[in-house]
């Protein structure tokens, strides 16, 4: 982000994806650097709550959603994974936002180049 921006202050960074082991790297950079973060995980799979609190004492600005789109909305950069978890297992697919009904695959859900916002189309 740094060497793309030329700065992080102020920087928004979205996360979507499980909130085990990178949802936990990303809240731990956001309590040292200025980054302002949100997680979008799906219900029952969002980061520790004690990891979110304890970089929240130290200063980070953190927003934590189940939904993709409200944690997208307007950032500067968008970093999407799997909701899958290496370290808890269980069916991917029950807690897919497109097996929700909450994300359409048909439609435009990727972030393209030349695109000025990151967006994600959730119905």
């Amino acid at each position: 982000m740094r060497e793309h921006s030329g700065h992080l202050d102020g920087l928004a960074l979205a996360y979507i994806g499980d909130g085990n082991n990178i949802a936990h790297s990303l809240i731990n950079a956001a309590a040292r650097f200025p980054i302002r973060l949100r997680i979008a995980s799906p219900k029952g799979y969002e980061p520790s709550a004690a990891i979110v609190e304890g970089a929240r004492r130290l200063g980070a600005d953190i927003t934590i959603t189940n939904d993709p789109a409200q944690a997208a909305a307007g950032v500067d950069y968008l970093y999407a994974d799997v909701w899958a978890s290496m370290g808890r297992p269980g069916p991917m697919q029950a807690r897919s936002p497109a097996a929700s009904g909450r994300l359409s695959l048909s439609s435009p859900n990727r972030v393209t180049p030349g695109s000025t916002s990151p967006t994600l189309a959730v119905s």
